[in-house]
């Protein structure tokens, strides 16, 4: 049985006075050891670590997906149970991340209970081409789920000071392909390039008003700044080409026009091998991304003490994910050692959250979610003792 509006008020009250409780009484709150890391110094410990647990957070809250990402105050209740639950300091605000935009646009989503969103069969809001012209860039403040996300926001930075929660949107080549449909858009690349670039341009326009919304209506609330993700960017899926010609180059375009809007890719290690470094430093210039992050697959086989001296080298904030099959799956000893070192190779002297979740499965115990944070702290407890925790490393195999 779901929660009463009082239940929901009543717990949001019980739940959010432990957290905030919790991080008054310790040394630093998660926001200063996040400015701290950016500002390439070293804290009293490692923050987080942040993860993608919506999905989990509701399972144990007793919410469905479908409450969560439709009901600010339900998420946010939900956020505060798992982070009780786990012992953890990070709430992650994403909402459904993938379809917010599109949406605000008009798009056909199906909703179920226990998962998130997803397009409707030709439910694509651009169906022909002239179809683009009858859009307009969105008002997030108050179309779609734009309130929605804006509360989820304000109502945990009202909860609890000097905490960050996690927040994104999508970068122009997503938002496109969730408009047109994924085999259109290549089709319109191939056919008819010139109408590839109307829509991209459109999508730039409606990525650089909603990050200018999450900034201006959440930094002087305390937020972070917003995050621009594109996950179907990967370079497996579209390839080289049309990454630098379509996907890097409009991400390029937001963050011109909001310098604070960073834009994550990953899954390009296995595409370059050994010649990642060189992708990864085109990446960072190119974009001049503010952040950079290193995500999922790619952890696995990067040498992460080189991209972190890549990414100081361009006095750029690293962010590094864990994929969710190592979070979910892998035997706890290989689990360990993945979080080691990622703290040996990307944590001393700041600049670095070397332990990002990339997604917590729903049916991840919480003993595991529990353990991953509780190692955190102790192997990222400055100052780091790196020695230790190298000979713990079996450096002959990436993990």
């Amino acid at each position: 049985m779901t929660m009463s509006d009082a239940e929901v008020s009543e717990n949001l009250e019980i739940y959010g006075k432990r957290l905030a409780d919790r991080i008054a009484q310790d040394t630093m709150t998660p926001r200063d050891r996040v400015l701290k890391l950016m500002n390439f110094e070293e804290p009293d410990h490692l923050p987080g670590p942040t993860g993608l647990a919506e999905s989990f957070a509701a399972r144990h809250s007793g919410f469905t997906v479908r409450e969560v990402c439709q009901d600010a105050r339900k998420f946010v209740l939900s956020q505060l149970i798992f982070m009780d639950l786990v012992g953890n300091e990070f709430p992650q605000a994403e909402y459904d991340v993938y379809n917010i935009e599109a949406e605000a646009l008009g798009c056909e989503l199906l909703w179920s209970d226990d998962n998130f969103a997803v397009m409707a069969h030709e439910g694509e809001v651009i169906k022909e081409k002239s179809d683009l012209d009858k859009l307009e860039v969105p008002n997030f403040r108050t179309d779609g789920r734009g309130p929605f996300c804006l509360e989820v926001n304000k109502l945990l930075l009202s909860i609890c000071p000097g905490i960050l929660p996690y927040y994104f949107c999508c970068a122009p080549w997503d938002i496109a392909f969730k408009l047109r449909g994924y085999t259109n858009l290549v089709k319109d690349i191939k056919k008819d390039p010139k109408y590839a670039h109307e829509l991209l341009e459109f999508c730039t326009a409606v990525a650089t008003e909603y990050t200018k919304t999450l900034h201006d209506e959440l930094v002087p609330l305390g937020g972070v700044n917003p995050f621009m993700w594109g996950a179907a960017a990967d370079l497996p899926l579209i390839g080289e080409k049309i990454f630098k010609e379509y996907a890097l180059p409009y991400a390029a375009k937001v963050i011109e026009a909001n310098p604070y809007t960073s834009w994550g890719i990953f899954r390009f290690v296995e595409v370059y091998g050994d010649k990642w470094p060189e992708f990864w430093e085109y990446y960072i210039k190119e974009t001049n991304s503010p952040i950079v992050f290193m995500y999922g697959t790619d952890t696995k086989i990067a040498d992460l003490k080189k991209a972190k001296e890549l990414a100081r080298q361009y006095n750029r904030f690293m962010i590094v994910g864990t994929d969710a099959e190592t979070v979910r799956y892998v035997p706890i000893e290989k689990l360990d050692e993945r979080i080691k070192r990622h703290i040996v190779c990307t944590a001393p002297g700041g600049g670095a959250a070397p332990v990002k979740l990339d997604t917590v499965p729903a049916d991840t115990p919480p003993d595991r979610y529990r353990f991953i944070v509780n190692k955190v702290k102790e192997y990222g407890t400055y100052p780091i003792d790196i020695e230790r925790l190298s000979a713990d490393i079996d450096w002959s195999g990436l993990v």
